[in-house]
């Protein structure tokens, strides 16, 4: 499927197969998800793979109980992640990163292209996917859940698999609504 195809018609999906995703097949669509742009190429962001079905169940009530976050073969958690960052900067003597808000902006935002990547290339493999952005609900809990050190903070989830059906494409806005020039 050609890429602007692929982009446009894209839809959530929420019901999946009951069919694993190969490991090497995560792992790809991943690895080419690494080209994607990043800020200064500081590519500050980390996805957890939540396997666990006991986290998994967690992370749905803490989502609204978006059934799909347990029963999706895969669910990611993507995370801003500035701790590796902080990390590297101490080890070359520069000392920890401290209160930039453009920081935590670019690590939202490179998180993001990230994602959006990863279900694209998902999407060109015949998966379909979600994202959950209500592990936002109660960040403190995800955060506590899945162990995370100072400085990584879950943005949202993401379901994977192969669709159980397919959606029909929702309309968006016509262009004129969001593409504008200053007078």
């Amino acid at each position: 499927m050609k890429l602007l195809e692929l982009i446009a018609s894209h839809v959530s999906v929420r019901a999946f197969q009951d069919k694993t995703v190969e490991q090497t097949t995560l792992e790809n669509i991943l690895r080419a998800a690494q080209g994607t742009s990043t800020s200064s190429h500081v590519q500050a962001y980390s996805v957890i793979r939540i396997s666990n079905s006991q986290i998994r169940q967690a992370l749905c009530d803490v989502s609204g109980g978006q059934a799909w976050v347990a029963s999706a073969p895969e669910f990611l958690v993507f995370c801003a992640d500035l701790n590796r960052l902080s990390t590297i900067s101490q080890s070359h003597g520069q000392g920890p990163l401290e209160g930039y808000c453009e920081h935590s902006l670019a690590s939202v935002v490179d998180v993001a292209l990230f994602a959006q990547s990863v279900l694209l290339g998902a999407e060109s493999v015949g998966l379909g996917g979600v994202f959950i952005g209500g592990l936002r609900n109660d960040t403190d809990r995800v955060i506590e859940l899945l162990g995370l050190p100072d400085g990584v903070f879950p943005v949202f989830g993401m379901c994977l698999g192969y669709p159980a059906t397919k959606n029909t494409v929702k309309p968006r806005l016509p262009l004129n609504e969001i593409l504008h020039e200053p007078i």
